[in-house]
């Protein structure tokens, strides 16, 4: 519990510095190099697939904060 307490903190002062939307889009961008990463470097077809479905919720859910504007 103390390291998602630690992240959560951590997470805070970024979106302080940032926004929530620039954290998820910073996060969608993270899941595309690791699906890239595995597919390209270790054959990883079905992880990297599932990385990349995971930054498309991720730009959804981007897309979605920006409207209500946080």
């Amino acid at each position: 519990m103390a390291r998602l307490e630690q992240l959560a903190d951590h997470l805070e002062q970024t979106v302080d510095s940032a926004s929530v939307h620039e954290v998820l889009e910073a996060l969608a961008l993270v899941c595309h190099a690791k699906a890239d990463h595995l597919a390209s470097n270790w054959g990883d077809a079905q992880s990297a697939q599932a990385w990349a479905r995971a930054a498309g919720h991720i730009e959804k859910a981007a897309s979605r904060v920006e409207q209500i504007g946080v």
